[in-house]
């Protein structure tokens, strides 16, 4: 298993392993056209949201995806070990709900 690192807005490292990368290629493949937009979403989002149940969502504007849509990266923290790491990614035409996160 290939493992990414990110070093994101948060100022922490976000992993992204080949297989949530195939998960998210398979259960969205609208996302198989833009890799670079995805890695851009976890590097520098627009937003990020934390949903009541713990996870940060990274979101980030892309005009020319599919004629202007959202690509929302979901990472999971571990606070016991000091990890991050993307568990999907989808996306949408709107913000998806969650709570501003710092």
């Amino acid at each position: 298993m290939n493992i990414a690192y990110f070093c994101s807005k948060l100022g922490q490292i976000i992993e992204l392993n080949s297989d949530r990368l195939d998960h998210i290629f398979k259960r969205h493949s609208e996302l198989q056209d833009f890799p670079n937009e995805l890695e851009l979403t976890i590097i520098s989002p627009d937003l990020i949201l934390k949903k009541f149940t713990g996870e940060l969502l990274l979101i980030r504007w892309f005009q020319h995806v599919i004629n202007g849509k959202f690509i929302t990266a979901v990472v999971i923290t571990d606070e016991l070990n000091d990890r991050k790491w993307v568990v999907t990614a989808f996306v949408s035409r709107k913000i998806p709900s969650g709570e501003l996160y710092e």
